[in-house]
């Protein structure tokens, strides 16, 4: 399973989200896509799977500990480069030292160098670059199967349970201030497919909201691994309060489920939003749905889900105090998907038992539950120009 990679609106170079058409799809494809097959040379501009190219990098060296060198690599940059911690990037040092060449989770960076966790060990302490030296954020290496003018269809690259191509979602970026967004089974046209989910009787808009202002772009932050997204978008420009869209395959607790693969969007064609699954009553609540492509018996069609956490709360307005009276910490709860039982789990989620602990949002980690974990909390509302009400976090390392 491909590791957890976070986007968020202000990184330096990321795309920005406008009433524009296309926005949507811009930034879908920055963040998911695989990058143009010339970007490790340096040749390609930001767009399809990465942004922020850096060409500056003159040295990379194996971080050492206690004399044995590491999976970590430190890049080091003759001017600022603009990258910052947790996100992920790809980084070439040098055309003839592949050892220092592959993609990782940035772990501490400052204007002029970024650590960097590889795959695998370098089998030298270091090597100056050389002129094709680059560096750039990379996208999730999702796939495009259909694309149109301001219209897509993406899919993981992951095979399903029974190792057939995923379901795939379906973007129409045409109305400006919000796009309109389904899942199928299988697309004909970036718009058009079989299998629909939800079907039109169950949902007959669902989107996912932009932008109201013609002018300001939107704060926005992205949340992907290789079978699910999830998009946080705030329509009311400088107001960071948000309210998500989740999109792939959460963590089954069935022995295998083809169809299992989720949506959950607005239901209603506008810039708006009122209410939603991330707000503070969003759980154990049957407003709210997401739904599956397909019952657990893997025939039929689309059927609706409902989250459930810890029963007494929703996202972030606990009565628990903060820091929690039992260990001095902060208490979560995992995240259910309920179909016809406790079907699957959110993967990344988590349902903070307090009332909005880390208010306004941020990071944290030393959760008792989920040891050498960094976790990223994002505020949520019942309104689109409401103050912050809720609270949901995620898990930002390592793969749901």
């Amino acid at each position: 399973m491909s590791k957890v990679q976070l986007f968020r609106s202000d990184d330096v170079g990321a795309p920005q989200l406008t009433s524009s058409m296309g926005s949507l799809i811009s930034l879908l494809d920055a963040c998911l896509l695989a990058p143009a097959a010339t970007a490790a040379t340096g040749t390609a501009t930001s767009g399809q799977g990465f942004f922020n190219k850096v060409t500056t990098m003159t040295r990379a060296d194996a971080v050492i500990v206690a004399g044995v060198r590491t999976n970590q690599v430190k890049y080091t940059f003759s001017s600022p480069h603009g990258f910052r911690k947790y996100q992920t990037i790809f980084a070439r040092a040098s055309a003839a030292n592949a050892s220092f060449t592959g993609g990782g989770r940035i772990v501490a960076a400052n204007s002029l160098s970024v650590t960097v966790e590889l795959m695998g060990v370098p089998s030298s302490d270091f090597i100056i670059a050389d002129a094709n030296a680059v560096a750039y954020v990379m996208g999730a290496m999702w796939i495009k199967g259909e694309a149109g003018i301001n219209t897509a269809a993406y899919h993981s690259w992951v095979s399903t349970d029974g190792g057939n191509l995923p379901c795939s979602l379906s973007v129409d970026d045409t109305y400006g201030t919000y796009a309109k967004v389904r899942g199928f089974e299988t697309m004909l046209s970036p718009i058009t497919g079989d299998g629909m989910f939800p079907t039109l009787a169950q949902q007959a808009n669902y989107a996912i909201p932009k932008n109201v202002d013609a002018t300001t772009p939107a704060p926005w932050i992205l949340l992907v691994d290789g079978t699910m997204f999830y998009l946080f978008t705030s329509t009311y420009p400088n107001v960071r309060i948000f309210q998500g869209f989740v999109f792939g395959y959460p963590k089954t607790r069935m022995a295998a489920d083809e169809y299992g693969c989720v949506i959950h969007a607005m239901p209603a064609a506008n810039a708006t939003w009122s209410g939603g699954l991330f707000m503070n009553s969003g759980l154990n609540n049957a407003s709210y749905p997401l739904y599956y492509a397909r019952g657990i018996s893997q025939i039929g069609g689309s059927v609706p889900s409902y989250a459930y956490g810890n029963g007494i709360c929703g996202f972030g307005n606990g009565s628990e105090a903060f820091p929690s009276p039992i260990d001095n910490g902060l208490n979560v709860a995992p995240v259910y998907l309920y179909s016809s039982g406790f079907r699957s789990i959110l993967k990344g989620c988590l349902q903070p038992l307090h009332n909005m602990p880390l208010y306004g949002g941020g990071f944290y980690d030393g959760l008792t539950d989920y040891p050498n974990q960094n976790v990223i909390a994002i505020p949520t509302s019942a309104g689109y120009t409401s103050p912050q009400s809720g609270e949901v976090h995620f898990i930002i390392d390592g793969s749901w």
